[in-house]
């Protein structure tokens, strides 16, 4: 596993325990959740500028080496458009500009993903919460309900 391999398994992983919710201290994860969503929102944010910036640099590297291609073969035959594609995507500086692109927009769709799963964590913590009160509104219905008929019973006798 190399550097970058490590970083990415390394942010992963971190996202995952982000957006681990842990049901006992619901108050914190709710007062917590816009912290997360805010933090993940900007590193998404400059991975989407780092993806642009490595877009235009490949899109300078194609440019640099079309015009050589094109100087050197001025006075030789004309070079077609299929023949200077073949040359660029052979070529090892567009290779490797097209890699850190695709590098790049891996890391904008996790960090994407991620932040549509700081949505849905964030409807989440609301059902949650919603649920538990429910609970709470039955228990103590149902308690009303038991003392009521024990009350009744009580009468009866």
């Amino acid at each position: 596993m190399d550097v970058e391999e490590y970083k990415a398994k390394a942010v992963e992983e971190q996202i995952k325990e982000d957006l681990r919710i842990d049901d006992t201290n619901l108050q914190e994860e709710l007062r917590r959740q816009p912290g997360k969503y805010f933090y993940w929102s900007v590193v998404r944010a400059k991975a989407s500028e780092k993806r642009r910036m490595k877009s235009m640099n490949l899109k300078e590297v194609d440019a640099k080496l079309e015009r050589e291609v094109r100087e050197r073969m001025s006075s030789g035959p004309k070079i077609t458009e299929r023949m200077l594609d073949e040359y660029l995507s052979e070529h090892p500086e567009h290779k490797a500009a097209n890699l850190e692109l695709i590098k790049a927009q891996y890391a904008e769709d996790l960090l994407e993903a991620c932040v549509e799963a700081f949505k849905e964590r964030h409807y989440a913590l609301i059902e949650i919460v919603k649920s538990r009160e429910s609970e709470k509104i039955m228990k103590n219905e149902f308690e009303v309900m038991r003392k009521e008929l024990e009350e009744q019973e009580k009468s009866r006798r």
